[in-house]
């Protein structure tokens, strides 16, 4: 999952920065019912497309995973965005999230 191009040290520090997303992320989704991932991606697929580009994705890690630019910096969030994005398109897809959840 992790960007073959990046250095070890670099692959170290994405790996740091994904923990806590990806907890986040979990966190964010529950509800009463419990966890709903289709609602949590619609509520923040804010053109409604079916796919979050990278200021979608920004917006809610910024909102609702209350990332601020100075525990999560802006270049930080595209690195992580483009690791989610597994097949390059610019958007997230909702299987390309939830592999991403998964940890796969």
């Amino acid at each position: 999952m992790l960007c073959p191009r990046l250095s070890a040290a670099a692959s170290g520090r994405l790996l740091a920065m994904l923990v806590p997303v990806r907890k986040k992320m979990k966190a964010a989704a529950y509800t009463a019912g419990g966890v709903d991932w289709e609602k949590f991606f619609r509520q923040y697929d804010k053109s409604g497309d079916g796919a979050l580009d990278l200021a979608e994705f920004k917006s809610a890690v910024r909102r609702v995973l209350k990332l601020p630019p100075s525990k999560l910096a802006d270049d930080d969030v595209r690195l992580v965005f483009e690791t989610i994005d597994a097949d390059g398109s610019g958007e997230i897809q909702l299987p390309e999230m939830l592999e991403f959840i998964d940890g796969s």
